[in-house]
């Protein structure tokens, strides 16, 4: 159905995730990663606050507004001050709280830049080694 809402979807998308992540043996596994964009950032912090999903490292790529109250002081966080699905200034408060955030200055919701593949394919590698280097460093250190 194309009549759907936003939130109608955020509510299919959890509902979905959710029935998913019930069938499956998550707490069979030491740690989980999860890597979500958009609306899958609400999903999946959701279902942690929850406790669907424990052990976790969280890769969060443009989080939207909706999704911030559950954000982790552990989470990798890329966003930008461009992004219209966020309030990015509202990260940028907290940034020292969040030691694995990035925000952007220009970029749009799709992390890319506008006819220039090149620089976009710099980006996502630039993104790509930085999530990397986070499920690298343990979060031991740093108080949830």
């Amino acid at each position: 159905n194309d009549s759907k809402n936003i939130n109608e979807i955020i509510d299919d998308a959890y509902n979905f995730s959710k029935e998913i992540l019930e069938s499956k043996k998550l707490d069979e596994y030491a740690e989980v990663i999860v890597i979500a964009k958009s609306i899958g950032t609400l999903v999946a912090t959701k279902l942690r606050n929850e406790k669907l999903i424990k052990a976790s490292k969280f890769i969060l790529l443009t989080p939207i507004n909706e999704t911030i109250p559950f954000l982790k002081q552990g989470d990798f966080i890329v966003t930008s001050l461009k992004d219209s699905y966020v309030d990015a200034s509202l990260l940028k408060a907290k940034e020292n709280y969040f030691p694995f955030l990035t925000i952007y200055e220009d970029l749009p919701h799709s992390l890319e830049y506008a006819n220039n593949f090149y620089k976009t394919f710099d980006l996502q590698k630039e993104i790509l080694d930085n999530a990397i280097n986070y499920l690298d460093i343990s979060y031991k250190d740093i108080v949830e």
